[in-house]
């Protein structure tokens, strides 16, 4: 099997993305810095690529078929996909060292047996400006209630529904997805605190949004102390509206509709950053396991993956899927079956 086209360019935005080789064998040189890739041009590329391609992956107990076409390059063979993770299984086997994160930069120090892995990557940056792009392209309305946003996003492989909890001093989510729960709780800390204030007639009345509190207090009387008012999140409902890196919060009320503007690259700059260069710790891999031992502003984070047994699970539903993904006219058509249950879902590519 060769490379072709589309095969070569999306494994030249992976390695962009890295902003090194990235952690290629003996190699201790980043290669490009890890602000020049640009997320948003390789984002419009795939997209663009995707509302051209045409053809369709056949899956068969393990065996990938494929004629797919795209403006990226063809990808026209057939594969093992068995043969493949099990291969990706025995060299994690295979993987030890270490990769250290401190400063809001990972460094990897890892070896397979023959080969060095080492490099170094400024995760910081890369995340700090994925979320930026990512922030300024959004632009949409959600409504929220009682401190929680409800999910509900139809993709190929099935629907994504949940909520997103951020009334209680945490974002937690409990997201059922056709690949599993993701539940996960984000403490946001003891002093995230975002001041706006709320128009009234002719003046303003200053206002806090206390994450960490859940609640919004409101100062009526900034002249007197004492009569500051709060009112948990979890009792409000509304509207976020997303335009270009700003988020307009509309929250109707008996008095009529209040509401603020927060700019969120900002926050970005301001609260994601900063948080991300105080993790340090290190994430080791030994015989098959994951372990990490990170320290953040929210706690610490504790943990071992077993990445092998992870892999075989991974393999033993490769090997029982059946069925086929086509794709034309920018819609993407999922018709699988699995160990875990259908993958049936329609989904348009747009911008």
């Amino acid at each position: 099997m060769t490379l072709n086209g589309l095969e070569s360019t999306v494994i030249s935005a992976i390695a962009s993305v890295g902003g090194l080789d990235p952690l290629v064998p003996n190699s201790t040189q980043p290669a490009v810095p890890a602000a020049s890739f640009n997320l948003n041009q390789a984002v419009d590329d795939l997209t663009a690529a995707l509302q051209q391609a045409d053809g369709t992956l056949t899956f068969d107990s393990g065996t990938l078929t494929s004629a797919l076409t795209s403006p990226l390059g063809d990808l026209v063979g057939t594969y093992n996909l068995v043969d493949l993770l099990t291969q990706a299984t025995a060299e994690f086997q295979d993987l030890n060292g270490t990769v250290t994160l401190e400063n809001g930069t990972l460094v990897g120090d890892l070896s397979t047996g023959d080969d060095l892995l080492t490099g170094s990557l400024q995760f910081t940056s890369v995340i700090g400006d994925a979320l930026t792009d990512a922030l300024t392209n959004l632009s949409d309305t959600i409504t929220f209630a009682n401190g929680q946003f409800e999910l509900a996003l139809p993709t190929p492989f099935g629907d994504v529904n949940g909520t997103f909890d951020f009334g209680n001093g945490a974002l937690v989510s409990a997201i059922a997805t056709p690949f599993g729960d993701v539940n996960f709780t984000l403490d946001f800390g003891d002093n995230l605190q975002l001041p706006f204030t709320i128009a009234n007639g002719g003046s303003t009345i200053p206002a806090v949004l206390d994450l960490s509190n859940g609640i919004v207090g409101l100062n009526l009387t900034p002249a007197m102390a004492g009569l500051e008012i709060s009112i948990p999140l979890d009792t409000l409902s509304g509207e976020l509206t997303f335009d270009n890196g700003q988020v307009a919060i509309a929250i109707p009320t008996t008095l009529g509709t209040v509401g603020t503007t927060f700019d969120l690259v900002q926050l970005v700059n301001t609260e994601v950053v900063p948080f991300l260069d105080s993790i340090s710790g290190t994430l080791s891999v030994a015989d098959g396991l994951l372990t990490a031992d990170l320290s953040t502003p929210a706690g610490d984070f504790n943990g071992t993956l077993n990445g092998v047994e992870w892999l075989e699970q991974v393999t033993q539903v490769v090997a029982g899927t059946s069925g086929t993904v086509t794709v034309g006219d920018g819609v993407i058509v999922s018709n699988l079956t699995t160990p875990l249950g259908d993958l049936m879902g329609t989904i348009e590519i747009t911008e």
